[in-house]
């Protein structure tokens, strides 16, 4: 699986129904089969893996996980009776 740095939109359809789309200026990790896709339709190139830094001081950089800033924390209201209703 190659590492790939997407320079336009594209939408990877990997069955019939089903498709992943990539934001222009990401790199990330792909299937082969995305990546040769993609660059016959001249969407991107193909790169070396990515040094892995902060969101917050390098845009555009590779993160694992969200930033702590954009993490969601679930919390129990109280309401219900924890059954769904």
């Amino acid at each position: 699986m190659p590492w790939f740095m997407f320079e336009q939109d594209f939408d990877h359809r990997f069955a019939p129904r089903a498709f992943k789309a990539y934001k222009a200026g990401q790199t990330v990790l792909v299937t082969s089969e995305c990546a040769k896709a993609a660059e016959e339709a001249g969407r991107g190139k193909r790169v070396k893996k990515p040094k892995a830094t902060s969101p917050e001081t390098d845009e555009g950089a590779v993160a694992p996980f969200p930033a702590a800033s954009e993490r969601v924390t679930l919390h129990d209201t109280g309401e219900g009776d924890g059954e769904g209703s």
